[in-house]
């Protein structure tokens, strides 16, 4: 484990370097995000309120696939988001620009953190 420092408190969270990429079929249409490695902690911490279609993804779909990526930790993400969102994904905790406040249920915390934890591929630092 990686501490990170959170550019929102300054405090430091022990996490993994790792973003994650997540495929979710819901309502009979697959959805691509790569979730930002803070995401968890800036929804519980700070009030962040990720866009609706992720979060119900998140509460109704069916994982389609689910991958660990950028783990050495050296990249910003603006240097690889733009790849990803090119290639349909939507990227979700970057906290870039405007972004919702407000409460997100405990539930789809709950179920993002699992995912995150359990995502496939690297799960250390190099």
């Amino acid at each position: 484990m990686a501490f990170r420092a959170c550019g929102l408190c300054k405090g430091l969270k022990e996490e993994e370097a790792a973003d994650v990429e997540i495929v979710i079929q819901v309502h009979e249409r697959l959805y691509k995000y790569l979730v930002y490695k803070m995401t968890c902690h800036y929804i519980s911490n700070h009030g962040y309120v990720p866009c609706p279609d992720f979060v119900d993804a998140i509460l109704h779909g069916e994982i389609v696939e689910i991958i660990k990526v950028r783990t050495n930790g050296t990249e910003l993400p603006s240097e690889y988001v733009p790849w990803y969102e090119n290639h349909d994904y939507s990227p979700i905790g970057y906290l870039v620009g405007e972004y919702n406040v407000g409460e997100v249920d405990q539930e789809v915390l709950s179920k993002l953190n699992e995912l995150m934890v359990n995502a496939e591929g690297a799960s250390k630092e190099e």
